[in-house]
């Protein structure tokens, strides 16, 4: 690639370095507003002020110098800011030594707890440790598993576990912003009777992760706008049948017929279009009045 497109350019393979031209490079970067390049949309732009006319999407466009009232450093300039500092940079990096060997170790919890109640469910904690390659990482996986009932196992409750893993995912994208920006990622799944979750990053911040990640799945407050947004997601994902190969689908389907409490896609489909706003809030209020049952594993450094 050449000098003007050396950083829109893909990745490629390096062959002679250029360390002069890398130096006054990260120097220009370094000078602020006045050495970039950027494009606004505004809907106050007038036609006539225009400077030219892209030919390919048919748009007049006015191209000048950057306002120098932009570059000052003032949180009131035209409604313009800089982004706040990351709060999620890890700092604490020192590394544990504790390790449960070759296999997993069941912690107890709670040893002097004979019985469960719906208010403390249960909850099988396996811990790791470090394993061969020292970071200050960790891993965390969870099974959430609410109690069984008379509808626990149908074709209804899949397709709410699925919409309610798609509404949790969704109102989380901007809280968990920072955190996913700092190297820490999260996915939640709804798989069989249960939840899972996966949380992967610095073990520094990853509790906070897990708080967010467990209030919003808690949460009974959900807008209409989202529940809207994830179900006619969801009901594209199971219509669709050119996002799956054959051999995919032929083994949902091998499964739904040989496996107690699997379902296929044209009956998670079906319930799914039967599925309205206030049935989803009931099944919020009833997960969260049963409780899971917890199994989780974690790796790394904690």
């Amino acid at each position: 690639f050449g000098a003007e497109d050396v950083l829109a350019g893909s990745l490629g393979l390096i062959q002679a370095k250029d360390t002069k031209f890398v130096r006054s490079l990260l120097a220009d970067l370094a000078k602020g507003p006045s050495s970039a390049n950027f494009a606004l949309e505004a809907s106050s732009f007038k036609a006539s002020s225009a400077t030219g006319f892209e030919q390919y999407y048919g748009i007049k466009f006015h191209q000048g110098p950057i306002p120098a009232e932009w570059s000052q450093k003032s949180d009131n300039v035209s409604g313009l800011k800089s982004p706040p500092a990351l709060r999620y940079v890890p700092d604490e990096l020192s590394l544990l030594n504790g390790t449960a060997g070759v296999h997993p170790e069941l912690l107890k919890v709670h040893p002097e707890q004979k019985e469960n109640t719906s208010n403390n469910a249960a909850l099988d904690l396996w811990w790791q440790g470090q394993s061969a390659f020292m970071l200050p990482k960790a891993q965390i996986r969870l099974k959430l598993t609410p109690p069984k009932g008379p509808a626990s196992e149908d074709a209804a409750e899949e397709a709410l576990r699925r919409l309610h893993a798609g509404v949790v995912k969704q109102s989380l994208e901007e809280p968990t912003e920072d955190l996913q920006n700092c190297g820490m990622n999260f996915n939640l799944e709804a798989a069989g009777q249960s939840y899972h979750l996966s949380l992967d990053g610095y073990s520094q911040h990853l509790g906070t992760l897990l708080l967010q990640t467990m209030d919003s799945l808690l949460d009974t407050g959900f807008k209409s706008a989202a529940f809207s947004r994830a179900h006619r997601s969801l009901l594209d994902d199971l219509s669709d049948t050119s996002r799956r190969a054959p051999y995919e689908m032929a083994l949902d389907a091998l499964g739904a017929v040989t496996t107690k409490g699997a379902f296929s896609r044209e009956e998670v489909l079906a319930s799914l279009k039967q599925v309205n706003e206030t049935r989803f809030h009931s099944y919020l209020a009833a997960l969260r009045a049963g409780g899971f049952r917890a199994q989780l594993l974690v790796f790394g450094n904690v």
